[in-house]
């Protein structure tokens, strides 16, 4: 009985994983490099140092600007600025406290540019992998 009850667990934590993956599953499995929990009407400035999205430090200028337009149960729109002068594409990921975390797709900011990004369903934190600054005549594709 005990091994039954033991492997039912098993099947049902493997079950929760596989539906918030801890990464992509695609090639090097990128993660979260930086978190960012998410509360009500929040707004903070970062800076991209090395293309990672950093915490603000004087005399740092600011980069991006995030704001939670909206945190519900069904349902979070970001709004991400781009302040700098070149185009970015972040790598964002939905993130839950429990530590999971998915990868999520995003399109890349012209500079001055204000990108609305919606998901259908609730998480605790924005994460940020690795910024890539674009070049000027690089491809603005969606991913």
């Amino acid at each position: 009985m005990i091994r039954l009850v033991a492997l039912l667990t098993l099947v049902a934590l493997t079950s929760l994983a596989q539906a918030f993956p801890r990464s992509s599953g695609h090639g090097k499995n990128p993660e979260p490099v930086t978190v960012m929990p998410l509360e009500a009407n929040l707004t903070r400035d970062f800076a991209i140092h090395d293309g990672i999205v950093d915490g603000l430090l004087s005399p740092a200028k600011a980069a991006l600007m995030v704001r939670v337009a909206r945190l519900e149960q069904n349902g979070v729109t970001i709004e991400l600025r781009n302040l700098g002068d070149k185009a970015i594409k972040l790598q964002l990921f939905q993130v839950m406290q429990d530590g999971r975390f998915s990868p999520s797709k995003s399109c890349p900011i012209e500079p001055g540019r204000t990108s609305f990004e919606v998901w259908p369903e609730a998480f605790d934190a924005l994460g940020f992998g690795i910024v890539e600054i674009l070049p000027d005549n690089a491809q603005r594709a969606c991913d």
